[in-house]
């Protein structure tokens, strides 16, 4: 089974994403896991996605249009 799960960029809500990514991962699936890399939150996430790169998850950082955020945030 092929799994995608999508998050924003935040450690709120990538880090579960990865957490959830990992255990499908150890359990069999392929997963592939989505988010906008957001610079203020890049250094204390890039270790977590690193390690989940190595229990097997695909983990693609996705550009966002600017048109579609919301005024002041990044």
């Amino acid at each position: 089974m092929h799994v995608c799960l999508a998050a924003d960029g935040s450690g709120g809500h990538l880090i579960p994403a990865l957490e959830v990514a990992r255990t499908l991962a150890a359990s069999g699936s392929s997963v592939t896991v989505c988010y906008p890399r957001r610079p203020a939150a890049a250094s204390l996430l890039d270790e977590l996605v690193e390690q989940a790169k190595t229990d097997g998850v695909v983990v693609l950082p996705v550009q966002l249009a600017s048109a579609h955020l919301l005024p002041g945030t990044s």
